[in-house]
Parts: structure tokens; sequence; C-alpha cells
């Protein structure tokens, strides 16, 4: 009887185990479809800063990032529309269609 009930307490540990494994999983690929800068610089144990939109200087870095990745020639259409998303008035980039 002892060893039925160590076995059972072994499976629920590994099923427990594999269940916190995919809920685990699921959250990264959340935070990746969210963030997925974010959780690059994160399996790469780079540092990096976390500016709030609520914050009062977001705006202020978010386009310091934008003009900076302009002038590298990494800015993409897509973060343009983000940017636009959040500063709907600002100056758009005229992009060539695709």
């Amino acid at each position: 009887m002892n060893n039925k009930l160590n076995i059972l307490q072994e499976t629920i540990t590994r099923c427990l185990d594999d269940l916190y494994g995919m809920i685990r999983e699921w959250e990264i690929t959340k935070f990746e479809n969210f963030h997925p800068r974010a959780v690059k610089l994160l399996r790469r144990e780079q540092n990096f800063l976390v500016v709030a939109d609520d914050e009062m200087y977001f705006e202020d870095v978010y386009r310091m990032i934008r003009t900076d990745q302009i002038n590298k020639g990494k800015w993409t259409k897509k973060d343009e529309r983000k940017f636009q998303e959040y500063f709907p008035s600002s100056i758009h980039l005229d992009w060539e269609e695709e």
C-alpha cells in the first residue's frame, strides 16, 4: 500500500510539474506577443529600462528612441503605426507603399 501511495505521489508531482511548465510557457508566449523586445532582452539577460505609458516622461523617451532608430535605419512601418497610436497628432513619416 505504501509503495502504491509513493508511486501515486510521484505521478501527481510529475503531472503538476508538467502543468506548471505549460503555464509558464503560456505566460512567456503571452508576454512575447505583448512586448517581444522585453522578452528578447530578458532571455539575453541584458539590463534595460522600463518606462510605463502613464509616466510623465514616456512621450519624451519614446520620441528619443524613435529618432535614434530612424537615424539608424531600424524604424519600421510597424514601429511607426504603434507610435502613431500613442501620438496621433504627431507628424507621420512618409512610407513607400509595399
